[in-house]
Order: structure tokens, then C-alpha cells, then sequence
């Protein structure tokens, strides 16, 4: 039987992921890093990104362009002015686990009684809201933001009935 991947392998493939949906340099980086501390394979996209930039940066020694300096290191990282990768990793995860349990109080659970297995409904949508801004003390309005997006992304439906999402 083959070995389940652990959670060191877990953080890094939802990294990987996290980067070849968003481009977030950062996610690359930290996949990248935990790969090599625990002695993983590092993801073909990120190592992809790596080698990238690598040569972006060291660009400049390939003749009498000067040194590198950190503006050419930002340009290779793709950071603009303004662009924070790593608060934006940050707050794109924690936006898709919002996502994600906001659909988990949607969802129909099964509850064993004496008398056999019953369905309990799930939450209705506004329900669901004002739960989640009682639980995370975020505004109605910026979890109608965050779910607007990701319904976008994934479709406005449960991402289990929906292949093409994933659950973290």
C-alpha cells in the first residue's frame, strides 16, 4: 500500500497550487522552502518559478549591466509597486478556508437518533453569513466579498458536488 502524504507534503502541494492559480511569488517560495527543509521534491511549477527567477536576477552579470540590485530582484519577483506577496498569500488562504466553511454550514449532515439516521439541514446562505461574521468578527460585506469571488472561481454551488474545486 502506498504511503498517504503527510502534512509537511500537504502545505506544500496546496502551496504549489495556491501558486499556479494566483502567480503569488511568495506561495512558490514557501513551497519551495519546506521542500527543501524536509527533504521533498520540490513541484515542477515551482521549481519552474525558481529557475526563473534565478536567471532574472543574475541577468546583470551576463555582461557590464552593473550589479543586481533590488529593484531587479523585485522585478524578477514580480513585485509591482504597492504588491505585498506575502500578506496577499496570507489573506487569499484564509479567504478560501472562509469559503470553504461557509459551505460546510450549507451542507446537509447526517445525525444517528434512536430511531436511525435523520438529515439535519444546513444553514440557509444568510445564516451562513452571520455565523461567519460572528465566529471571525469580519463585516457582512466583506464575507459576501470573499464568497462573491470564489463563487466566481468555483461556481456558486457546493465545491464537493463541483470536481473542479478543492477542499484544503
Amino acid at each position: 500500500m502506498a504511503k498517504l502524504p503527510g502534512p509537511i507534503e500537504d502545505e506544500i502541494d496546496e502551496l504549489a497550487s495556491i501558486f499556479g492559480e494566483t502567480g503569488n511569488p511568495a506561495a512558490a517560495w514557501q513551497a519551495f522552502a519546506l521542500a527543501r527543509e524536509h527533504g521533498f521534491a520540490v513541484p515542477a511549477n515551482v521549481d519552474a518559478e525558481i529557475a526563473r527567477f534565478a536567471q532574472a536576477v543574475t541577468a546583470p552579470l551576463d555582461g557590464d549591466r552593473g550589479p543586481i540590485t533590488s529593484r531587479s530582484v523585485a522585478e524578477a519577483w514580480g513585485i509591482t509597486q504597492g504588491r505585498k506577496p506575502a500578506p496577499e498569500l496570507r489573506n487569499y488562504r484564509r479567504d478560501l478556508d472562509l469559503y470553504f466553511e461557509y459551505w460546510r454550514l450549507r451542507r446537509t449532515k447526517h445525525r444517528k437518533t434512536s430511531a436511525g439516521w435523520i438529515d439535519v439541514p444546513g444553514l440557509s446562505r444568510n445564516e451562513a453569513i452571520a455565523k461567519l461574521v460572528d465566529l471571525h468578527h469580519k463585516s457582512p460585506k466583506t464575507i459576501e466579498e470573499i464568497m462573491t469571488r470564489f463563487f466566481k472561481e468555483y461556481g456558486d454551488g457546493d465545491p464537493l458536488k463541483n470536481l473542479a474545486s478543492r477542499e484544503p
